[in-house]
This record gives structure tokens, sequence and C-alpha cells, in this order.
């Protein structure tokens, strides 16, 4: 086989190595599932959030499912807000005094991590 030839075959590899992980990459979506209160609080976090750590995350919690809209590592004091999947919104955690209780429940011990929904 000429080197042209071998050459030509890697570019091509190498091409679609790179095309499947670009798809692969997508960033996650939500699902159309969703109540129209709980898509627009997603819109709305989505848009303002500047951290480049910042995401939101599905958990079960108290037999529901529930949404952590967690702002990322760019600030010590800020809280990250739990939604059910009706859009209203029912504890923070974090913040400046660490809270860890929904519902006066430790959300850490009694939820079980379901998916990343999105992050930036």
């Amino acid at each position: 086989m000429s080197f042209l030839k071998q050459l030509l075959i890697m570019r091509l590899f190498l091409f679609s190595i790179i095309i499947l992980v670009a798809s692969a990459c997508s960033k996650v979506s939500v699902t159309p599932e969703f109540d129209a209160n709980l898509q627009k609080a997603f819109d709305l976090w989505k848009t303002t959030q500047e951290c480049r750590t910042a995401k939101i995350d599905e958990y079960e919690f108290q037999g529901a499912k529930v949404y952590v809209f967690d702002p990322g590592l760019c600030g010590a004091d800020m809280f990250s807000p739990v939604y059910d999947a009706k859009g209203t919104a029912f504890c923070n955690l974090g913040g400046l005094i660490g809270n860890i209780k929904c519902n006066n429940v430790e959300f850490d011990k009694n939820s079980k991590f379901i998916r990343t929904v999105w992050k930036k």
C-alpha cells in the first residue's frame, strides 16, 4: 500500500473518531414531559448562570422527582434551590449557613441521584 493511501486512510479514521467524540459531547437538555413552570425555571436558570460549573441535577426525594439547581463553585455562600416536578421551589440547600435539609430531612442521606439534566 502506498504512503499516500495509508495517509488518506489514517485521516479518514481520525476524522471518524473526532465526529464520534464530538457527537457524544452534546449538552444534556430538558425533556418535553416537564411541567411548563419547571421548564420556565430551567430556561431562566440556564440563561442567567455565569459560573462554568453550574448544573441542574435530578434526584428522587421523598418519593418524588426533584431538581437541584446548583450554581457551581463560583461563590462560597450561594444556595441551590430545589424544585419539584411542577416547578415549585420548596427548599434551598447550601448558602451561607450550609443548609443540608429539605422538609426537615437531610437531603444527601435521603435522596437518590438520577441524572444531570443540564450543565454549563
